[in-house]
């Protein structure tokens, strides 16, 4: 430093510790509104902002109105899923842990008996229905 400065001040810059910067969302917003042709990517760094945070908030995609991919394919419905989870919580009290093929065999089971039959789920899809499953302890 400079001998111009006095030496308290050398002394708490000495001794502070390294300055974090902080996120600037609003700011870098305010700058993307009035320079409309800047590079986000850009800003993102000079404010300190995650440019994909900036980005959807520019383009007004806030997390509840993102798209989620899949739910187009609904295997149970509402009553079914809450027979499963009956099933579970009924194994559970008579001392036995519903197993993830016991659960795609009672899975199995609801959707053969709708007319017409459907087929029974895979493996796979029974590991994320209890994925999923609010209330369910998986171990």
């Amino acid at each position: 430093m400079s001998d111009h400065v006095p030496k308290i001040a050398q002394t708490a810059v000495a001794s502070s510790p390294p300055c974090i910067p902080k996120p600037n969302l609003p700011g870098a917003l305010q700058f993307l509104k009035e320079h409309p042709h800047a590079v986000i990517t850009a800003v993102a760094k000079v404010y300190f902002v995650n440019r994909r945070t900036l980005t959807n908030h520019w383009k007004g995609i806030s997390k509840g109105t993102r798209q989620t991919n899949g739910g187009q394919n609904k295997i149970l419905n509402a009553e079914q899923v809450q027979a499963i989870f009956l099933y579970i919580e009924n194994q559970a009290h008579a001392g036995f842990s519903a197993s993830r093929e016991m659960v795609q065999g009672a899975v199995g089971y609801l959707l053969s008996q709708e007319q017409p039959p459907r087929p029974m789920p895979s493996s796979r899809w029974t590991y994320d229905f209890l994925k999923h499953l609010p209330l369910v302890h998986k171990a």
